[in-house]
């Protein structure tokens, strides 16, 4: 399970950070390296690889995953699979530009995928 939450720390820091758990417990933390829109929040300071059933997984979140380095670094470090979470502007919201897509664009994808395409690479994708 993936869980992304506001993690305080010993020193009352705040960081924006994704958990992966097992029955187990723990099994990785991913600290947002870039995060944006908040002076009170922290940056991390690593990237994340770990083992999880087999698989080499990491993890990118938010603006971090706007950044290709970003990605090549957590590749470089082994990761096979990168778990890349990240708030869609497609969802009712009161941020700017964000906002649900018309469902006849998604009923109509086999026909007009560019119009679908267009909504999501458009202005909600800023």
């Amino acid at each position: 399970m993936l869980a992304g939450l506001l993690e305080k720390d010993n020193e009352d820091r705040i960081f924006k950070t994704y958990v992966c758990v097992n029955k187990n417990g723990l099994v990785a933390k991913y600290r947002n390296l870039y995060p944006l829109r908040n002076s009170h929040i922290i940056l991390g300071d690593r990237y994340c690889v770990f083992d999880l059933y087999g698989w080499k997984c990491g993890i990118l979140i938010c603006s971090d995953n706007n950044i290709i380095e970003n990605v090549q670094n957590t590749n470089l470090l082994g990761a096979n699979i990168i778990l890349m979470l990240h708030v869609t502007m497609c969802s009712s919201s009161t941020r700017p530009r964000a906002g649900f897509i018309d469902h006849k664009l998604w009923e109509n994808r086999e026909n007009d995928p560019i119009s679908l395409r267009l909504e999501f690479d458009g202005m909600r994708s800023i």
